[in-house]
Formats: structure tokens, sequence, C-alpha cells
């Protein structure tokens, strides 16, 4: 009776003890809760100041049902500014085994240099053209990842507890084991074989098969990730959360590049009344702010004033922009006629076939000297109601520059809420010697066309991964061809030595095309 009591209790003891690891374990590894998994991931560990930060954040529902009302927010460390994309979207609906994915750019300013240094290194980088972006870190051997990355073996990563509770029921039922040992020791051996089968039971079945299978289960999720910006650490958070569906409207205050606001995100009914405020960073003034559907600001051009929440969900935006291109005067075809008035080429001026923008100005259409990327967007806001823009530094991203003997060219693509905008672009030409804005062309489209465009697809990529081979892809506005008039969402496939854009509501094929196999 001893020998077999002793051998009973080793066994206990020692399933207990594996028991344990495995809970240990599976707190340390998980970043998952209730089926859904969230990653975040940089295209590479360590970055130089100015250098372009692409964070991703992917978000995969595990389950057998459908969840609704995922709000994933990106909380930037003190010293990285957002550049491009929303760090906050609301209410993601992810079908059952689908992935949702969400990439914006950060940056930390590089520390300011003269006029002389800064246009020194600007004619430097020019000899290169076009620059590139490198996406991969030979040094951390990290290549980058872009929308396609599948994990983070350095993410701190919070998840699902349930398996906590059920240590906690094991050292219950341990004590309570224990105790009938004590108590009723001639009966010891079919308490401790039922004790056994419990405990071989409780820890050969997962936790979440006692779960509910329901789509109402509510999700938190933290992520870290630790990059080094510029020899300094820093950590980037990424939060998922579902949102009770009975909660309002999820209403997101956000700041773009060049200040930060106050405001409390969350859930709100309609026709609540918010109190936002925007401050500015050193060098920077406040324009407005902007809300992505619907609402109504008390004052859109103060930045301290109340918003009134739409009866649905939106993002509000406050714009802000370099003191020095505030002062920038916006000129008028007149303004243009007379800056031309003694110039040595004539002026030319291009407009739409409905004639509500300019696409083409050839002749001087800026007083400012163009030497560099920076003076280069500077040039723009000479002219950015005539070509269609508002805030230019917000609405464009840098691309190429090219340059010969004559001519600087500098091109810029345009985004709207963080997604480019697929062939739509700015190409300033200056005079290499004298910096002279001689031209300008745009292919912009107006924001009243952009407004109507639902931000969020319906067909996720991993669905269309199971009809084309994809090595990379990217999310954009698609307006060319017979898109101009009504644009949509689409994915752009890099699809061995074949691009194809892919209508992101519908997976219809928009265009295709073949490239050159050689990377």
């Amino acid at each position: 009776m001893k020998k077999t009591l002793s051998v009973l209790l080793a066994i206990v003891m020692t399933i207990c003890m594996f028991t344990a690891m495995t809970v240990v374990a599976s707190a340390a590894e998980t970043d998952s809760q209730s089926g859904i998994e969230a990653t975040l991931v940089t295209d590479k560990n360590i970055y130089s100041a100015g250098e372009d930060i692409k964070v991703t954040v992917d978000v995969k529902n595990t389950n057998t049902y459908n969840v609704d009302n995922v709000n994933v927010v990106l909380k930037l460390p003190e010293g990285l500014t957002l550049k491009s994309g929303d760090v906050s979207i609301s209410n993601v609906n992810i079908a059952a085994g689908e992935t949702y994915s969400k990439e914006v750019v950060a940056i930390k300013e590089a520390p300011k240099v003269s006029t002389d240094e800064s246009s020194k290194e600007s004619m430097d980088e020019s000899s290169a053209a076009p620059i590139d972006n490198p996406n991969d870190d030979p040094s951390t051997g990290n290549p980058g990842t872009g929308n396609n990355g599948n994990g983070n073996a350095n993410s701190q990563q919070t998840g699902d507890n349930s398996n906590m509770v059920l240590w906690v029921v094991l050292i219950v039922l341990f004590v309570a084991v224990i105790f009938f040992i004590v108590k009723f020791r001639k009966k010891v051996t079919k308490v401790l074989g039922l004790f056994l089968c419990a405990v071989m039971v409780c820890a050969i079945v997962p936790a979440g098969v006692f779960a509910a299978e329901s789509g109402t289960n509510t999700v938190d999720i933290t992520v870290d990730k630790t990059i080094t910006v510029d020899g300094s650490k820093l950590t980037i958070k990424a939060m998922v959360e579902t949102a009770p569906s009975d909660g309002g409207y999820c209403i997101d205050i956000l700041s773009s590049y060049g200040g930060t606001v106050k405001g409390v995100s969350g859930n709100y009914k309609a026709d609540s009344k918010i109190d936002i405020e925007a401050t500015p960073d050193d060098g920077w003034i406040f324009v407005n702010w902007e809300s992505a559907n619907g609402g109504k600001f008390e004052d859109n051009k103060s930045s301290k004033t109340t918003f009134t929440t739409p009866d649905n969900s939106t993002t509000v935006v406050a714009r802000f922009i370099r003191k020095e291109q505030s002062e920038i005067h916006d000129n008028t075809e007149d303004d243009l006629i007379a800056l031309n008035k003694n110039a040595e080429y004539d002026l030319e001026i291009e407009y739409n076939d409905d004639e509500t923008q300019v696409e083409f100005i050839s002749g001087k259409y800026s007083e400012i000297n163009v030497n560099s990327i920076d003076t280069a967007i500077s040039s723009i806001y000479s002219v950015k109601s005539l070509i269609g823009l508002t805030d230019p530094a917000s609405e464009l991203s840098f691309s190429a520059v090219n340059h010969d003997e004559y001519i600087c060219a500098y091109s810029f693509g345009q985004i709207y809420n963080g997604i480019p905008v697929y062939g739509r672009t700015v190409t300033v030409n200056a005079d290499s010697d004298s910096g002279e804005a001689r031209a300008i062309s745009s292919s912009v489209l107006p924001k009243s066309v952009l407004s109507s465009i639902s931000l969020t697809p319906s067909v996720s990529i991993e669905n269309l991964s199971k009809n084309y081979v994809i090595n990379s892809y990217e999310l954009v506005i698609y307006s060319l061809n017979d898109y101009e008039e009504s644009p949509v969402l689409a994915y752009v496939l890099d699809s061995d030595g074949e691009i194809i854009i892919v209508d992101a509501d519908n997976a219809d094929v928009l265009l295709r095309f073949q490239t050159s196999n050689d990377r």
C-alpha cells in the first residue's frame, strides 16, 4: 500500500510539474487572446536619424467565426514622429482565418544643419539618382519585411491568461488530495486515481476548448517591439482590442507630422461632444482639423475646439505645417504672369479637361531656390491651390531625384490618409546651377474625389494568395484608365515577373503587365 501510494504521488507531482512548465511557456510565448493573434514588425532593427521606419501590425483571426469591431492602435515612443499612415484604425471586421495588416512610416528627424551643409548633402545625394531607401539591414541579419512580416522574436508579448486559471485549479485540487490522503487513508488509492485522471485530461486538453464558440469574446492585446534609432533604444507598442457593438462608435483623435493633440479617443454615441486641442512642435504651426468620415467642428481652424461625433466611426486629424512654409505666398495665375514678366522663357500654363486644376507650368512658378528635397516641397506651396493641394508636405511622399548638368528633377507621389495614390505624382524641375524653379507638373487627384473611397479592404491578402504567387504587395488607391472619376482601393501584387493590380473590394483584376525578372 505504501509503495503504491508513493508511486501515485510521484506520478501526480511529475504531471503537475510538466503542467506548470507548460503554463509558464505559454504565457511567455503567446501574443494571442480569444483566437486573435497580433504581430508587430519593423523592416529593420537599427536605424539612423532621418531614416524611414516602416512598422507593420498584423492581426490574424484564428477563430472559426468572424470577429467584428477590432481596433488597432500604434503607440510611437517619444522621439519618433508619424510620417505617413494612420496609427489608429477602428471597426475592422476580420473574417475567420484571415489576417488584417496595417503599415505606417515613422521617422526621427536628423539634427538640423546649416543651409550650406544641407545643400551640399542634398546635391551629393542627388548624384546617385534615383534614390531608393534600403529595406534590409545586413548588419543585423534582419531582412525587410514590409507588409509580409510574419513574426518578431524580440517582441514582448501579452496574451491569453486562461492557462493561469487552469494552474490555480490544479493547485486547489492538489491541496484537496493531500487532505483526503490524511483523512481517508484507506480510500486513498481511489481518490488519487480519480485525481490522476483529472490532471491528465486538463494537461492534455487546451484550455481554449472550454471557451464558448461565439463571436462575442473581448480582446485586449499589447505587443512591443524595441528598435535602435541613432544609438537610442526605443519601444513601439501595438494595442489590439475589440469594441463592444453597443458601446457607440469609435472616434480616433490623431496628429499629423509636426505636432501633438489632446483629446480622448474611444467609443462615443452619435452627437457626443469631445474637447480637442492641437499643439504644434517648434518650427511648426497648426493649420486645421479634419474628419475622415463626418462629424462637425465648432471651429476647424482653431487649435482648441469641440468636435461633435457623427453617427458612425471616424478619425479626427490635426494638420500642421512648417512655419516657413505657411508664410509662402500661394500664387494665382496672375501672380505667375507678373513673376515671369521679364523672364528669359515664356510662361505656359496647362489645365486639366474641366479646367479645375493646373497640370503643367513651364516657367518660373516660385521664388524659392530649389536645391534639396525640403526646398522642392516648399516650392510646391507656391502653387498648391492651382495644382489641387492643401498641404503638400502631408499629401506628398518623396520618391526620387534625377539630374543632369542643366536640370534637377524632384519627384513626389501623392498619398491620402497614408495610402499611396497609384500613378499620381508631382515633379519639380529646377536649374541645376542656380536652383531656379523652372517647371512643375502634377497629376494629383482632388480631395473631393478621394474622400468618397472606402479605405478598408473587403478582400484579404491571404485570400488573394490562394490565386496568385505574391512576392510582395502594397495597398493603394487606383484611379487610372476607367477609374479616374471613381477610384478604388486596390492591391498592387508583385507576382514573379508580373505586376497585377487587384480591386480590394471584389478581387477583380484592374491591370496586369510584365516586368523585368532582374532583381
